[in-house]
């Protein structure tokens, strides 16, 4: 069963740099990677094992973002 991690975005991004860290993840996770208006510091990404947790968060620390792990 397919199931999603979920990011905690720790500062504030504009929606074309939120977009982008998406469009990222999306691609390498090979699945659909969404978040919700309401709460724009959420991220969920589905989870891939073979990229793994330090594989995912070392992409969103490549792009200067730092988050945390909240769920997977």
């Amino acid at each position: 069963m397919m199931h999603d991690t979920l990011l905690h975005i720790e500062q504030d991004l504009d929606e074309a740099r939120r977009n982008a860290l998406v469009a990222k993840l999306s691609t390498l996770t090979g699945g659909e990677v969404h978040h919700h208006s309401e709460k724009p510091h959420l991220i969920f990404v589905p989870y891939n094992p073979e990229l793994g947790a330090i594989g995912l968060m070392d992409a969103v620390r490549s792009e200067g973002i730092s988050a945390q792990i909240i769920d997977f």
